[in-house]
């Protein structure tokens, strides 16, 4: 594969992978913003309308005819954050242009029609179309809703947002429902001409051919954009401050299975090495919370972890029963302890190495996972290959997991009680 990094303008990035095994071509327009979640709600607003119209293609049955006619081409649209970094980025993905039946160019169509939507989207005098904005409208609060009917997801919500609380990783991501209420679309508008103005855009391609035409397509497009004043930091990482003492929190709802989330928090420690640890003591169907906590005690529905290496964050949940929660608290803290004494079989270690190893590996599959990796080494500030990332997945001791559980502390303890 060949790799290429060219710069378009003052925070415009484009990475293109010219990978000869693709079957397909894919772009992904990055934006990158400071995290302030006063603005999460509008910035989520605007990142489901990129992905469903624009002024040509102004609703989604047209937006969906025009993919139709690229021969099932996708688009998508997707908001997170990374640390105290937003990402909001609109992707396209087209089958190659040598299975174009009449000779289309159809990987130029895909890049002209996102960029039609990122850029030219539905306006009228100075606002959102309303129709538009408000399908989205419903669609944000249908998933505000969702995440009070997702019992675990909630649970989950609830542990994150008590233990970074005045992060920026503490709100929720939709924003609230009287934000989602509020908004208007003219002030979406306003919001979506100042997220152009500040964001730094990160562009990633992947296609079976190099394609000389696209650096001149994306800077002829973004080169319009007027007042252009990024405003960006890579605060990626920002570690959650640990606390002195863990908090404690128990919310009595009418549900049918308790939810026990776990965070703890750490510092200092290498991702390869968290991987590991996760995969052994909650990542996988031969950890110890499963072979132990769920399967020989019998304490448990589910228990797995699930790191957040942007916040040095270790979560672990589980659903229980009311009656059990302490006792499952207890085992979970006898697994981790098991680790930080040493008391697991190297086959137990190499069985954790093995998924991660394979992941690895698997990376070049997709144009997603290639497009993902690129982006992961930027976050990470990391230039290592996925082959030079394995050898420090192999080089990883059983010393360096025994203390990094044992720089594992609990923070946060939330359980959802199931009321009597």
């Amino acid at each position: 594969m060949k790799e290429t990094t060219q710069t378009l303008g003052e925070g415009i990035e484009l990475v293109s992978v010219c990978n000869p095994n693709a079957r397909s071509s894919s772009l992904n327009i990055m934006l990158l913003l400071p995290a302030v979640p006063e603005k999460y709600a509008v910035y989520d607003r605007i990142t489901g309308l990129l992905s469903t119209g624009c002024r040509k293609y102004p609703s989604l049955a047209a937006l969906a005819k025009k993919e139709d006619a690229l021969y099932g081409a996708s688009l998508s649209s997707s908001f997170g954050l990374a640390g105290d970094v937003l990402q909001i980025s609109l992707i396209g993905s087209v089958i190659a242009d040598r299975f174009a039946l009449e000779g289309e160019h159809l990987s130029e169509e895909l890049t002209e029609l996102m960029l039609d939507c990122l850029l030219d989207p539905n306006v009228r005098d100075g606002a959102f179309d309303e129709e538009a904005f408000r399908i989205q409208q419903r669609e944000q609060l249908a998933a505000i809703d969702a995440e009070i009917n997702d019992k675990r997801g909630y649970a989950i919500q609830k542990a994150r947002q008590a233990a970074c609380e005045g992060e920026p990783y503490a709100s929720p991501m939709h924003g609230t429902r009287a934000e989602a209420e509020a908004l208007t679309a003219s002030a979406a508008y306003e919001a979506y001409r100042e997220m152009l103005r500040r964001a730094v855009f990160r562009i990633y391609y992947v296609s079976p051919t190099e394609a000389p035409w696209l650096a001149g397509k994306l800077t002829g497009a973004l080169s319009a954009l007027e007042g252009r004043e990024p405003a960006f930091t890579r605060a990626f990482h920002t570690p959650s401050p640990i606390r002195e003492t863990c908090r404690e929190i128990t919310e009595p709802m009418p549900v049918t299975q308790s939810k026990l989330v776990m965070v703890f928090k750490y510092a200092d420690l290498p991702v390869e090495t968290v991987q590991l640890l996760h995969a052994l003591v909650g990542g996988s169907p031969s950890s110890l919370l499963f072979s132990n906590v769920r399967e020989k005690l019998h304490l448990c529905y589910y228990c797995v972890s699930h790191p957040v290496y942007s916040k040095d964050l270790f979560f672990v949940d589980s659903g229980v029963s009311a009656a059990n929660a302490q006792r499952t608290r207890e085992a979970i803290l006898e697994q981790i302890g098991a680790v930080c004494r040493g008391a697991f079989t190297d086959e137990m270690l190499e069985n954790a190495r093995r998924p991660v190893v394979d992941y690895l590996y698997s990376i070049g599959d997709t144009n997603y996972s290639i497009m993902q990796e690129l982006h992961d080494r930027y976050k990470w500030n990391d230039p290592a290959t996925p082959e030079e990332r394995i050898e420090r997945i192999r080089a990883v001791t059983r010393d360096e997991i025994i203390a990094a559980a044992k720089a594992l502390r609990l923070d946060t303890v939330y359980l959802m009680e199931e009321q009597a």
